[in-house]
């Protein structure tokens, strides 16, 4: 080769490293694995460079590390211009258990998190904007099981929340604005058949409230405004209407006509006496169970 093409290749070569340096003095970092949640992300290897530097306009640039009183590690992450970026890990104060794991933007203002029990089960992930939950949130028991689905914006409920039963399927679902009950609601039985259904507005109940039995017929019918019984309650028994309450601002106006009689309540007071003695007593109790004899 020439020496003019000598020159022209050590040329390159010195813009090839000087931009590679230019990228590893940026993050210190350097991609191991992708992850995805929700979106994908990425996350990244300490190199080990240099702690806690700051440049001549006193930003933290580069892999920091902050330590708890007891010597613990409180976090370890990177900084480009004072905004975290890349991988920020925090850890709880007694141990080396992994408290979070957050993966933020380029520019700092979002980051990805994975937060997690003691024990290092995951307890919930989720998107942070300017360090504020934001869109879908997905929340688990200590055994992994996944118990709430939530949206948010700005930190606040905002649209659709889903609780689960432990098999999956879900037990309510409600809708959110402003971090305020907004629009229907459902519950569910663990079957999976409607429970319950209404609406609400600006967190409180109003409108008609539908109660069902678990074979699908109405238990019970009534009317919310402001958050109380209003107006006529009507309960079912086999679909067919059994009984009515009156309200007026959550006030019963007739209950007095269901109210138990002396017989009645000493009755049921003899029932669960027998009862809890044969609960007491598991020995006693007859194959099948059979109930004790009283009104």
């Amino acid at each position: 080769m020439s020496k003019a093409g000598n020159i022209v290749l050590l040329a390159l070569l010195f813009v090839v490293v000087e931009n590679a340096a230019a990228q590893v003095q940026k993050t210190d970092t350097g991609t191991i694995f992708m992850a995805d949640s929700l979106k994908a992300v990425y996350i990244y290897a300490d190199t080990g460079n240099a702690l806690n530097r700051r440049d001549d306009q006193g930003r933290r640039q580069g892999l920091w590390q902050k330590i708890y009183p007891d010597g613990h590690i409180r976090y370890v992450g990177h900084f480009w211009d004072d905004k975290p970026t890349g991988v920020f890990k925090n850890y709880y104060d007694e141990g080396d258990s992994l408290e979070a794991i957050r993966i933020y933007s380029d520019d700092g203002q979002s980051a990805y998190a994975h937060l997690f029990y003691f024990t290092g089960a995951l307890m919930a992930e989720g998107k942070y904007v300017g360090e504020k939950e934001d869109s879908i949130w997905k929340f688990y028991n200590d055994i992994q099981q996944l118990v709430r689905k939530s949206q948010y914006k700005d930190g606040k409920l905002e649209g659709k929340s889903v609780i689960f039963y432990p098999d999956g399927n879900a037990m309510e679902i409600k809708n959110w604005k402003d971090s305020l009950e907004e629009g229907p609601f459902q519950q569910y039985f663990d079957e999976g058949g409607l429970k319950e259904e209404g609406t609400y507005v600006h967190g409180e109940l109003q409108d008609t409230l539908y109660v069902y039995h678990p074979d699908g017929k109405i238990s019970v019918k009534g009317t919310y405004v402001n958050d109380m019984h209003e107006g006529k309650w009507i309960y079912y028994y086999d679909g067919a209407p059994t009984d009515t309450l009156v309200y007026h601002r959550g006030q019963c106006l007739n209950c007095y006509k269901y109210a138990p009689t002396k017989r009645q309540e000493d009755s049921l007071k003899l029932h669960y006496q027998q009862l809890q003695q044969q609960l007491d007593n598991p020995s006693n109790l007859e194959e099948g169970y059979r109930m004790p004899e009283g009104e």
